[in-house]
């Protein structure tokens, strides 16, 4: 960062600890890049670049302001704002951070400093692979995103982090027999991420996904459609990161525990007296890991400066840990999951990378498992109630399973449920996991849209609700 920018940051910081007991200075750089192809066309490419300062002051609540102008004027203004909402609200604060220090995210090849050319022989190549006869739209994506930020406190912190994030979106659409067929990889949400460069695009085998989801959308258009009933689950991918996510991840937020945030569905049924509650059966362990290399959720410091940390939620089924902040937690001290969406946003917990623990059976051996069932792995539409009990989620497409073995695609399937009895319903969980993102994860009022990642197995769930499209 650029030393008149450092000087306005610190600026903000000396004018802030003269108006409150505590005082905190965000001053953050951002930078994007997407590169796109529908059909054989390739698109303008998007590019922003944004930055600010975040003034946060404690006196017996926080007061909070923002400015995209770093002028001496525009600093200062900032921070009488801040000062003025303070107050309003009681309560006391965990340990502040006194971290000096830099982390950097993982990058081996800066995307930024590639040529576009380069970039977008790659895309259209990626693009092309989705064809096939029936299919009549595609759509591929590459995306990028660098941050860079300095943190600064009343207590003597000093922090600096920059994070690299690559991203890549692939959606085959075909059409025929009365009937369309979306395939997506890996995800419907808007992609895959890591923080990384643009190796991670490389090692992704993009061209083979492509080739497999064209090739799915189209035997989609004559595939059975799904059976009903009482039936055995298998859920990987996307759509056992989005179950996580959805009925466990928010859950476990403490403020939305605590009643403090509901935006969005914000309750929670994991309320702090059900720590030690059986939840889930004990085949399921669950983990917030800030810490993981890669991962979309992780950094070195989060946006109070707390350290990343690797912290239990759900051990053998049973509730261990919330994530928490300073204002919001247990034990005294903050669990690091305080993330902003943009320099402008105020802090809020956030889900870090939320993941489920391996198990000890093959995928085969989860398969084998089934008399009659579905392996599901990429939704395509879901609900959850506002304290993230009861859900549905309808699929893309489905795999068949009849007496251990995968049959076929079938269209249209939906399950839903209670959470509790679902997760405890399950019975086995893979020996393997592999990362998946939730990129446009929302909170808040204003909204803020963060990316979460979740390291996940695949899971078998008994005796679910499942129905075709829908209609029982």
């Amino acid at each position: 960062m650029k030393s008149d920018q450092i000087a306005a940051a610190e600026l903000a910081l000396a004018s802030a600890k003269k108006k409150s007991i505590y005082a905190e200075v965000r001053l953050v750089e951002e930078s994007s890049e997407k590169l796109a192809a529908q059909d054989e066309s390739l698109q303008p490419p998007q590019r922003s670049a944004k930055s600010g300062l975040a003034v946060r002051l404690w006196k017996r609540g926080w007061g909070f302001a923002a400015t995209c102008s770093l002028e001496p004027d525009a600093v200062q203004r900032a921070v009488e704002e801040a000062a003025a909402l303070t107050g309003f609200a009681g309560g006391s604060l965990a340990p502040p951070s006194t971290a000096r220090a830099q982390w950097q995210g993982e990058c081996k090849l800066d995307p930024f400093a590639l040529p576009l050319s380069w970039k977008t022989e790659r895309l259209l190549e990626v693009a092309a692979a989705l064809e096939a006869k029936a299919v009549t739209a595609r759509e591929a994506a590459f995306i990028f995103s660098r941050k860079k930020q300095l943190y600064l406190n009343s207590q003597g912190a000093r922090v600096y982090q920059e994070h690299f994030e690559t991203g890549y979106s692939l959606k085959a659409v075909a059409q025929g027999a009365g009937r369309a067929a979306t395939r997506s990889y890996p995800n419907c949400l808007g992609g895959g991420f890591a923080q990384a460069g643009f190796e991670f695009i490389q090692k992704a085998d993009l061209i083979r996904q492509a080739e497999r989801i064209a090739k799915e959308a189209e035997e989609l258009l004559t595939a059975p459609p799904a059976p009903c009933g009482k039936l055995d689950l298998v859920l990987c991918g996307s759509q056992l990161a989005l179950q996580l996510h959805e009925t466990f991840g928010h859950a476990l937020e403490l403020d939305r525990a605590l009643g403090c945030e509901e935006s969005l569905a914000g309750g929670s049924f994991l309320t702090p007296e059900k720590l030690g509650e059986e939840v889930a059966s004990h085949f399921v362990n669950i983990t917030a890991d800030s810490t993981a290399p890669g991962g979309p959720g992780s950094f070195g410091f989060d946006d109070e400066g707390t350290p990343a940390q690797k912290l239990p939620l759900v051990r053998s089924g049973r509730v261990v840990g919330f994530l928490t902040s300073r204002e919001h937690n247990l034990t005294g001290k903050s669990g690091g999951a305080m993330r902003a969406a943009s320099w402008q946003d105020q802090p809020l917990i956030r889900m870090t990378n939320v993941n489920m623990e391996p198990g000890q059976e093959t995928l085969q051996e989860l398969i084998a498992g089934i008399e009659l069932g579905l392996l599901l792995d990429v939704p395509n539409s879901w609900s959850v109630d506002q304290n993230r009990l009861n859900f549905h989620f309808a699929q893309e497409a489905g795999y068949l399973i009849k007496r251990g073995r995968i049959q076929g695609l079938v269209a249209g399937p939906t399950y839903w449920g209670d959470a509790r009895r679902f997760w405890r319903n399950c019975d086995g969980v893979s020996n393997s996991a592999l990362w998946q993102t939730v990129p446009n994860c929302g909170k808040g009022l204003p909204l803020q849209v963060v990316r979460v990642g979740h390291k996940v197995p695949a899971a078998r769930f008994r005796e679910v609700d499942v129905a075709f499209g829908g209609r029982p």
